[in-house]
């Protein structure tokens, strides 16, 4: 197989100066939490995004994406978003961003790839643009940390790409270790590791191959629902910030927060519990307890935000019946998509038997990989 370093000298007759890899990354706990500035649980996936660089001659990015076989061009003196340059935006947001820092990249020729699968709501994305961002700021010795090349990300979604992603993505890409744990609480950008020791038990990401189906009536503003909470929550005293109610809070604020408001409120609640509830079973290596959390974060997902679909319902609840106890939920935007679970090895065999099962009855061929830790954002 070729490697990125041969595959950049073979489209830009030169070899590059500098290769670096970027992981993606999954959500443990703490979905939803980051549009009301709560605590995110995540880790950096063993799944890789690698890029090279050299420089351009000309004021302008070479992009070619090995795993795309597609090919970009970018002029640096016209840095526009255009829908039909598609992935090629995401290295304008990054150029814009370090602009706006104060740094000015020159031009450059990049190859991009690896082996993270796009589109399916493993960070891909964010993987590239920090690993860019990484390499830019290496290249041209910009000297911004690890936490500013992940705002330099978050600034490129929010700014150039009009897309408010948050920062725990980046930040978990940026940020992640070996065998680590990421818990990041999205209102200060602080953080802190738990070790993940957990034996015999594996975390496996499961694809359900069923496409994101979202409309702009499925679409929900969870950033608008809970800052418009978080309005109510103060002028009535019950609080400074959504995340600093209690279950008790919003029963008795009823007549106060929309029914929507209140289901989201009591999921953002009850998930940034479960993120401490997730640490602490973490420490402990009790994979039974990681497992109560898993379906009871999916059951929230299901019953308070109604984002989950029959599909991903059913893989989560068929992992629930295996022996010793196994987890399963969703994670992503909703509505399709992937599932994290934590099995028994023992049962890896019968799971290979559900997804069997899965496909007969509805029709699509779910893939899985086991997945651990993984060590962020490097130069290789």
């Amino acid at each position: 197989m070729d490697t990125i370093a041969s595959l950049h000298k073979r489209e830009y007759q030169e070899d590059p100066l500098i290769i670096v890899s970027a992981p993606g990354q999954v959500n443990l706990m703490g979905e939803k939490n980051e549009f009301a500035d709560a605590l995110v649980m995540g880790m950096a996936l063993d799944k890789r995004l690698s890029m090279s660089l050299s420089l351009s001659s000309e004021n302008s990015l070479y992009l070619f994406s090995s795993t795309l076989g597609e090919r970009k061009r970018v002029n640096l003196s016209t840095l526009k978003y255009k829908r039909e340059d598609r992935w090629a935006n995401y290295f304008k947001g990054i150029i814009v961003a370090f602009q706006q820092m104060g740094a000015e990249p020159a031009g450059v020729n990049v190859t991009i790839g690896g082996d993270l699968p796009a589109g399916i709501g493993l960070g891909s994305s964010s993987a590239m643009q920090v690993a860019f961002a990484y390499a830019l700021n290496e290249l041209f010795d910009c000297g911004f940390s690890l936490i500013q090349l992940a705002d330099i990300a978050r600034l490129a979604d929010y700014q150039f790409l009009k897309d408010d992603s948050g920062i725990a993505s980046p930040l978990i890409s940026c940020l992640g270790e070996e065998d680590q744990i990421l818990l990041i609480d999205t209102k200060d950008l602080t953080s802190e590791k738990t070790a993940y020791a957990l034996e015999d038990y594996s975390l496996i990401i499961t694809d359900s191959h069923v496409p994101f189906h979202l409309d702009k009536d499925d679409i929900i503003d969870f950033r608008r629902e809970y800052s418009g909470a978080s309005d109510i929550v103060r002028r009535n005293k019950l609080g400074t910030s959504v995340r600093d109610l209690t279950g008790r809070n919003i029963a008795q604020s009823v007549e106060i927060l929309s029914e929507d408001s209140r289901r989201y409120c009591l999921h953002l609640v009850e998930e940034n519990q479960r993120v401490l509830d997730m640490k602490e079973a973490l420490s402990r290596g009790d994979g039974e307890q990681i497992s109560r959390l898993f379906i009871r974060s999916h059951e929230s997902m299901r019953d308070l935000l109604e984002i989950t679909c029959p599909e991903l319902d059913w893989l989560v609840k068929r992992v629930q019946e295996l022996s010793p106890l196994s987890g399963s939920r969703m994670f992503g935007p909703g509505f399709g998509g992937c599932t994290i679970s934590l099995i028994h090895d023992k049962n890896i065999p019968k799971y290979e038997e559900i997804l069997d099962e899965y496909e007969r009855i509805f029709g699509f061929k779910a893939h899985y990989f086991v997945c651990r830790p993984s060590a962020g954002v490097r130069k290789e």
